[in-house]
């Protein structure tokens, strides 16, 4: 008769989420050291590249152009009632300063920081520092 044969366990699909949940998660453990393993050798040698193929520093005139880039942006964004900007790199700015014995004030600007464009907006283009900072 039919009720005598035997069909083999039931699997419905509760079932074999629980099976593929515990199947994902013994072989997530297994698979972990690997993945460290590969993260680490991964970040040593990037780090490993970087240190024998960094393009080096900027040549002065590569300098010069992200000075003039920096300084037009800067003017577009907040305006030109500012101190002067030095048109050049640090170390001119330094030179110069110590040249004609005049104050040298640096200020290292981020556009992506709010606080920076605040700095910017409320401190530095702001009357009295223009007549201050000489623009």
């Amino acid at each position: 008769s039919k009720t005598d044969q035997f069909v083999g366990p039931v699997i419905n699909r509760q079932n074999r989420s629980v099976v593929q949940t515990l199947f994902g998660s013994f072989w997530n453990i297994i698979l972990w050291p690997m993945r460290v393993a590969y993260k680490i050798v991964q970040t040593l040698f990037q780090f490993a590249l970087t240190l024998f193929f960094s393009p080096g520093p900027p040549t002065q005139r590569q300098a010069g152009q992200e000075v003039e880039r920096f300084i037009t942006e800067f003017d577009n964004k907040h305006g030109v009632l500012h101190p002067r900007l030095y048109h050049g790199t640090y170390r001119e700015a330094v030179s110069h300063a110590k040249r004609h014995l005049r104050f040298l004030l640096v200020y290292l600007h981020n556009e992506d920081d709010p606080t920076s464009v605040q700095f910017a907006n409320n401190v530095i283009c702001y009357e009295s520092s223009e007549k201050c900072g000489g623009g």
